[in-house]
């Protein structure tokens, strides 16, 4: 392979990562780089390519913005738990329950029938997930 095709490459790939820094933080760009150098290291390997265009690669990137926290830190979840109304009969406060001792998604807990829970086998089967995937988590889990 010649320089001129060499430089060529490695042009296409730092205007492909410079054009996607632009719009995104730079830990974005930086696992954008890290997936991009994975795939490349792997065709150097195989000799589809002689040289790794992204060998040192300067990341760039927008300034982190201010994000909202998401999820409850082990404190806030234990103090949730502890406040929570668990009666006999069913209310909201099992829901919350559902969801914090298992880890399921809100819109996989919405979706749970009676008959996804199997207590012969400890089981709640959730056939509704994201992307239609088989999932099993233990009722015991629900029960400590």
């Amino acid at each position: 392979m010649n320089f001129q095709s060499r430089l060529q490459k490695l042009m296409a790939y730092s205007s492909t990562k410079i054009d996607y820094a632009k719009e995104q933080e730079r830990q974005t760009t930086l696992d954008f780089h890290h997936q991009l150098k994975g795939a490349i290291l792997d065709a150097v390997d195989e000799g589809l390519i002689e040289r790794d265009p992204t060998r040192k690669a300067i990341i760039k990137g927008k300034a982190p913005r201010a994000k909202k926290i998401k999820y409850l830190n082990q404190f806030e979840l234990h103090t949730l738990i502890a406040n929570l109304d668990i009666r006999e009969e069913p209310n909201w406060d099992w829901f919350i329950l559902l969801v914090a001792k298992t880890g399921m998604r809100f819109s996989e807990a919405l979706a749970i029938t009676p008959g996804d829970f199997d207590f012969a086998r400890q089981t709640l089967s959730l056939y509704e997930a994201r992307h239609f995937c088989y999932l099993e988590i233990f009722v015991a889990k629900i029960e400590k």
